[in-house]
């Protein structure tokens, strides 16, 4: 294994440089990504040590009367937190080969599963860090006037918009499209999926929510 894999100031300047966007390299027009795992292996690796650093300190901001009643609600909220990370992961990267099969050539965008796939994770990962910053600081912070409603906005339409962005943007790049058509090939099936998915989690909690009141009226008959 190369030892470059491991050099996390090589890692945190190619972190700085996806955070403003696509460019070469490796965006380069017709690029197939072959030599990109090394890249991308340090940038996970970057990603992980900043995610779990911000964890670290944010239960480590907490005060000592805190700690004591939060140690279990932040390991509950910690693995939910990483389980979410891993499911944008695992989205992104079936969105990425969903996207080069179907959507992209109705759309007229000639783009390869690698070139999806690399450019997602690419212009995805340096924004984990920054959703979860966001997240622990509502976790320590409630009380703060317009934090959760700043959250909320943040996590559910800017983060959103921005890779909606940034994912065309190298899309363009790499299969020489015009921006305009990448845009649409990507925020048109993007929104459609992002919205049926907010729509069945509120379904869903709805029925969470309706369960435990069922529960009790069918107890308060039986007696």
């Amino acid at each position: 294994m190369d030892l470059n894999i491991f050099s996390m100031q090589q890692a945190l300047s190619d972190w700085l440089g996806l955070l403003q966007g696509p460019a070469e390299p490796p965006f380069v027009r017709s690029a197939e990504f072959e030599n990109q795992w090394q890249y991308l292996f340090r940038l996970i690796m970057l990603v992980l040590i900043m995610v779990m650093t911000v964890l670290t300190f944010s239960y480590v901001g907490l005060s000592a009367s805190q700690k004591e009643g939060i140690l279990q609600a932040f390991a509950k909220n910690t693995i939910g937190q990483t389980r979410y990370m891993i499911l944008i992961i695992l989205i992104g990267a079936l969105f990425a080969a969903l996207y080069a099969l179907f959507t992209a050539p109705i759309f007229r965008v000639r783009v390869t599963i690698p070139q999806s796939f690399f450019t997602f994770l690419f212009l995805l990962l340096p924004w984990i860090p920054i959703v979860t910053l966001v997240w622990a600081a509502g976790f320590i912070m409630p009380t703060v006037p317009l934090l959760p409603i700043f959250i909320l906005i943040f996590l559910f339409l800017i983060f959103p918009i921005v890779l909606v962005i940034r994912f065309s943007q190298g899309i363009s790049l790499v299969s020489g499209c015009t921006k305009g058509r990448c845009l649409a090939s990507v925020a048109i099936p993007f929104f459609l999926i992002y919205t049926l998915m907010l729509w069945a989690t509120l379904q869903w909690q709805s029925i969470d929510r309706e369960t435990p009141t069922s529960a009790t009226t069918t107890v308060e008959r039986t007696q």
